[in-house]
Formats: C-alpha cells, structure tokens, sequence
C-alpha cells in the first residue's frame, strides 16, 4: 500500500506514481480525488483481488482526518508532497499544517518508507523522533536523496534527469518544475520496488492525469486554456505562474486567477503576495474573480494599466463575455482558482 498527501500535487503524484508501478505490477488507485474518510474505504473495497500494488490518495481538511485514513489504510509507503498553505482556516499555521500532515505516519507499517520534500524543514522539525521507518528525500538541491537537474520545460512537456540514474532523460507531458517535483516521488516509489528508470521512463511520459489538472485544451476563437481551475494555494498558484510565463510566447498571455479558499486571517495578505508572480512583462491582461482576491487587484494597480488589469465578482456571465470578447487566435489563457471559487465553469464556456 502506498499512501500519498499533500496540499498541492498529491492527485498528480498518486497518478504518475500508478503509471510507473504499472511498469511491473497490478495497480489499483483512487479514482479522481476520492480521498476522504469515505472515499478511501470505497477505493480499497473495489480493487480488483488481482491488485499487488495500491496507491492511495489522502485529503483533509483538519487534524485528526489523515491520522484514521493511515490507520484504516497501514500503508508500506507514505508521501507528503509539499505542505504549503491551504487549509489556514482550520488549522491557523503551516506548522499545523505539517503536523496534520505528519498523521500519514501514524499508520505507516515498521520498516515502512518515509518520502518527503527537502526543502520543508517543518516536516524535519515536527516529524516523531522515535519512527522506526526509514526515510528518503527529493527536490532539485542536490543534497536530496533523490533530485532533478537539468529540466526543461515547454508547452506540452517537461523533461529532466534524476539522479537514480544519469543516463536517461525523464519525461513528463505537462508543463512545470513543480510537476518535476512530483514526478520525483513517484521515481523514488518505483526505486524502492526495484524498478529502474528505463523500465518505467515510457510510463511516466504517457501518465494519464486527472481532469482539471494543468491540463491544455483547444479554447474559443483558436485559443488555447491551461485549465488548472480545480485546487488552488499560495504556493501551487506562484509556481504554475510561473512555469506559464516561462513558456515560449505564440500570442498574447492572459490569466484568469480566482479566490483561494480557506486561508483564514491571513487571505488578504496571502492573496496580495501574489503579485511578485504576475508581472506586465510576462502577461498582456490580467482577469481576477473573487471577494477575496480584492487585495491581488491593490497590489496590481499600480503596475498594470486599467485596460490590462480586470476585477469581475458576482455572477460569472459578464466574466465570460469579457474573455470570448477579447481573446483571439494563437491567446493563450491560464485559469487557476480553488474548486469551490467554480472557475470550471468559465473553462466550460470558453472551451471550442
């Protein structure tokens, strides 16, 4: 059983880490995000009795939630992707946060594996000092266990190599170092059962990844969406962000960005800091949607022109107009927000 959480990148990682342990065995994974203390039980009860290998994904919302998932699920693996900021709400900080993330371990089998981000040092400082599991680390530093170099990245793809084995080049067929990241994880699950990089190399590059998810599609008037419109935080928003404004341009750039949720006393602030990541060099019009992204519209007024920079709250059909109005042939237009701002909505009408 392998287990996976995380604030951002947890139904990314569970994806890619299915496709390579496909490379070798029978897997079974929890459908969409079906990571819940309902949706957990349910993936178990239907897998196949065939399966050898099941790759599990584990939400929350609070504490407490992830501690009965591991418990009810005793994985021989566990992951946390990142830890980040989302759920600020309810748990009031990101140590908190790590510490509601750290309850994966809870129900990690002895001599079970521990893979975490190296540069989280709140995993480091929070994590129990008595676990008899071992551990592994990934990143881009070079001091993780297993890391990445050399990526590149384009429209399409994002290629890379790991250090488990410099010969071969990775690849994986969405955009963005922090993909890479979570590609990482499941390359270091494949390692521990003793799959190499060649074996798998074809089945990452071909990952089907869950709808919704830094995912291209053909838009109106010849446009293209990346529609990353389902989950949202701080930090997941500035790194897709900029991985969009890395890309080579075919047209103008737009972004549509809207609320992200639960971050408590700290929205404002967070939704604001933002801004170092949206710059008028790297997009030609900025579209905001939301009560709570107000202060991302402050922090922007002074750089960007009136035109250039749009604020829509409410309803959703003066939003679209707008957008199908002005985006023309070769535009290209990020989407990104929290689930329940329904951004999903604005891609279903855009979409050809």
């Amino acid at each position: 059983v392998v287990a996976i959480t995380g604030i951002n990148g947890k139904t990314t990682t569970k994806d890619m880490t299915a496709a390579v342990l496909n490379a070798k065995f029978n897997v079974h994974k929890t459908k969409g995000n079906y990571n819940n203390e309902i949706g957990l039980p349910f993936t178990i009860l239907e897998m196949p009795e065939e399966t050898e290998i099941l790759v599990l994904e584990m939400g929350m919302s609070g504490p407490g939630e992830i501690s009965f998932l591991s418990q009810l699920a005793t994985p021989d693996v566990a992951a946390i992707t990142i830890i980040g900021e989302s759920h600020l709400e309810h748990l009031g900080s990101r140590r908190n946060i790590a510490k509601a993330k750290l309850e994966i371990l809870e129900g990690l089998k002895a001599d079970g594996l521990f893979i975490y981000p190296i540069d989280e040092p709140l995993i480091r400082e929070e994590m129990p000092i008595d676990g008899d599991y071992h551990k592994r680390t990934f990143g881009i530093d070079h001091t993780a266990t297993v890391y990445a170099y050399g990526v590149q990245s384009g429209k399409n793809s994002t290629s890379f190599k790991v250090s488990l084995d410099d010969t071969e080049i990775l690849e994986i067929p969405i955009i963005g170092e922090y993909n890479v990241q979570n590609a990482l994880v499941a390359l270091t699950i494949a390692d521990y059962f003793g799959l190499s990089m060649l074996e798998v190399k074809a089945y990452l590059e071909h990952f089907e990844l869950t709808e919704n998810r830094s995912q291209w599609m053909d838009g109106v008037n010849g446009s293209q969406i990346l529609n990353d419109a389902y989950n949202a935080s701080p930090t997941s928003m500035t790194a897709v962000l900029e991985a969009y404004a890395a890309l080579p341009r075919e047209g103008r750039k737009f972004v549509l960005l809207g609320d992200i949720r639960e971050l408590g006393e700290k929205s404002s602030e967070l939704h604001a800091s933002l801004s170092a990541s949206v710059k008028p060099e790297d997009f030609d019009e900025v579209y905001l949607y939301g009560e709570e992204i107000a202060p991302l519209y402050q922090a922007l007024e002074g750089s960007f022109p009136a035109d250039r920079l749009h604020h829509f709250k409410g309803e959703k059909a003066p939003l679209i107009e707008a957008l199908r109005e002005k985006i023309t042939h070769t535009d290209q237009i990020l989407i990104k927000s929290s689930f329940g701002t329904d951004l999903l909505s604005v891609v279903k009408a855009l979409k050809e």
